[in-house]
């Protein structure tokens, strides 16, 4: 008897289980928009993305995890790019990855709202929030599996992370959005 309510409760346990989404890179932009000289925002976006996500909304638990190849930084003006790579800013060849790593993610009822967690840039690790809008899940059309979608959003003075080279007429605070697609991770 105890064995058959056993293998009744396994289908709870399934349902409660943390699920895994893979970022999909091909479809996962960070940008970024910064004040220039304060008469206009200098828009950018890093082309190559990978991370993941596991939610599990019953516990009200997950994990964020962002790494961004600070190599690929693109502002639609070549040699720009070049001098955000070097020292002055993200210093490309000493640290080429820039990575955030939730440590808390906040929930209203079943949907995460937000992410708590540490963003290293420059070899420095801050704590940063990230806004969590219009989480999606459900079965892609075109991938045909569970796919995850969200806008995510932060902002963060560049300045605390070393990068003070133009200021102020560059500005410090740097808005970050993320539009991205995760899909549900094979089973082992």
């Amino acid at each position: 008897m105890k064995y058959a309510l056993l293998f009744c409760l396994l289908p709870l346990a399934a349902a409660a289980a943390p699920v895994r989404y893979d970022i999909e890179s091909t479809h996962s932009y960070p940008t970024f928009a910064v004040s220039h000289f304060g008469f206009s925002e200098l828009i950018g976006r890093f082309n190559r993305t990978q991370g993941f996500i596991v939610l599990d909304r019953e516990a009200q638990r997950g994990e964020i995890e962002v790494s961004i190849d600070a190599a690929s930084i693109d502002t639609g003006l070549p040699a720009r790019d070049t001098v955000l790579r070097s020292k002055d800013f993200f210093q490309v060849s000493q640290y080429p990855v820039l990575r955030f790593h939730s440590t808390q993610l906040r929930f209203d009822k079943d949907q995460p709202v937000a992410a708590d967690g540490e963003l290293t840039l420059t070899g420095i690790t801050l704590p940063v929030a990230l806004k969590i809008e219009r989480l999606t899940c459900g079965r892609h059309p075109y991938w045909g599996r569970n796919a995850c979608g969200a806008k995510v959003t932060t902002e963060f003075r560049r300045s605390a992370f070393g990068m003070k080279y133009g200021l102020p007429f560059v500005g410090d605070t740097i808005r970050i959005r993320i539009d991205l697609e995760a899909l549900e991770s094979p089973a082992d």
